[in-house]
């Protein structure tokens, strides 16, 4: 199902996105990975780690922001898939925080699923939410989900 296609993964310097760029390397063999993340040092240290290095799938490393609309919509160019796991997800963060993280956990996820239906179509994009359940993420859980968008042709 990925073979062969452009895949952009925001958050994708994050533990989700690492994870799931290890198992595309491994299993599939998409076309490109497009790492989408505002963490230059994680960006610089996947670049410079052997886990993350393909012969046969290019990488390409954008540094963004998915509150920045015009930089998305940059990234989501010639790409077949977007995998949406940027997120805050630090409780206390997001507490101490919460404008920044509304900003990033909602508006992001508006952003990132409203680019979606207009470079792929409403009716290939599927929207899926994962709420991981501890106690203090119960409270609060708009500021602690992971909120994935995938595409599909």
């Amino acid at each position: 199902m990925l073979t062969d296609k452009s895949i952009l993964i925001t958050g994708g310097t994050g533990s989700f996105g690492k994870k799931f760029i290890k198992t595309l390397l491994s299993d599939d063999k998409p076309k490109k990975i497009i790492i989408y993340s505002r963490d230059e040092l994680k960006q610089f240290e996947m670049q410079n780690s052997n886990e993350f290095e393909s012969k046969n799938v290019l990488i390409r490393y954008f540094i963004g922001d998915v509150r920045d609309l015009p930089r998305l919509k940059m990234a989501m160019g010639g790409v077949d898939i977007v995998v949406h796991a940027a997120a805050l997800k630090q409780v206390p963060a997001a507490e101490y925080n919460p404008f920044e993280a509304v900003k990033t956990n909602i508006l992001g996820a508006a952003f990132s699923f409203t680019l979606s239906m207009i470079f792929f179509s409403f009716l290939k994009t599927l929207f899926f939410s994962k709420i991981s359940k501890t106690p203090l993420k119960e409270h609060i859980p708009v500021l602690s989900d992971y909120i994935y968008i995938f595409n599909f042709f």
